[in-house]
């Protein structure tokens, strides 16, 4: 690409920036090639059914399947989520899915149902398991520092069409699991990962909450869920997408 190609590049990609309704660029990769571009996630967002929560720092999309759409870290307009993953953002897991209908898909082992559809309702996201009749509201506390997140209710909604259904519990939730970015550094102990610049970080609040961060190519999968032995209502974990510099201060 030219000098001269280039410049009205950045150029195009700054005068944009600064519209009403264009939100903060993000990374696109291509070989060889990582140029910024403004996207428009306003736009875009008013035209679906897609879910956005953001403070000063991040910018989370959800999609209405329950998938995690894109992480930004608005100062610097970095996509912090590694795209193109299928990683469902909210699961169950039954340890036995006795129900008779899904036993015809599913044997009855350990199996996570991903969720089927999520929804906003003021401070509430309302995630519905459908497979095995459940639905989980999540509780939403959005400031400067971070978005937190706590499973309030986790309760079988199940309609009894010909038949009453078999009520099997479920053992365990993830109520956040975010596929991020790999960088440089990795703190097991405080789940985060951190490069010179920005630091991505899935936060336990309260003692009940299971944290983890497994590692895959390219990515950290960072979890916040439950065990039924130990608690299922009112766990909660924070999000916190900061400059490196500002994590202490935000945790």
């Amino acid at each position: 690409m030219s000098d001269r190609r280039m410049f009205f590049k950045q150029a195009g990609a700054i005068a944009a920036a600064s519209w009403p309704g264009v939100s903060w660029a993000r990374e696109i990769a291509s070989p060889g090639i990582t140029e910024v571009v403004p996207v428009p996630v306003a736009a875009a967002v008013a035209e679906t059914k897609d879910i956005v929560l953001e403070n000063k720092e991040l910018l989370l999309v959800i999609a209405e399947n329950g998938q995690a759409q894109s992480l930004i870290h608005k100062p610097s307009g970095q996509e912090c989520l590694a795209v193109g993953m299928d990683v469902p953002m909210f699961t169950a897991t039954q340890c036995r899915p006795y129900d008779n209908e899904l036993q015809l898909a599913y044997p009855a082992k350990v199996t996570s149902f991903p969720a089927e559809a999520v929804r906003r309702n003021g401070d509430r996201l309302v995630v519905t398991f459908a497979h095995v009749g459940f639905e989980a509201t999540i509780g939403l506390k959005i400031t400067e520092s971070y978005i937190g997140f706590t499973l309030e209710k986790l309760e079988y909604r199940a309609s009894a069409l010909l038949r009453p259904r078999r009520k099997d519990p479920v053992e365990e939730t993830l109520f956040i699991q975010l596929p991020v970015r790999a960088r440089k550094n990795l703190g097991d102990w405080l789940n985060v990962t951190w490069d010179e610049a920005i630091a991505v970080n899935l936060l336990a609040t309260d003692p009940y909450a299971r944290v983890d961060c497994k590692p895959c190519a390219g990515a950290y999968i960072f979890q916040a869920g439950t065990a039924e032995e130990v608690a299922t209502e009112g766990v909660g974990a924070a999000l916190i997408v900061t400059a490196t510099k500002n994590l202490l201060d935000r945790s």
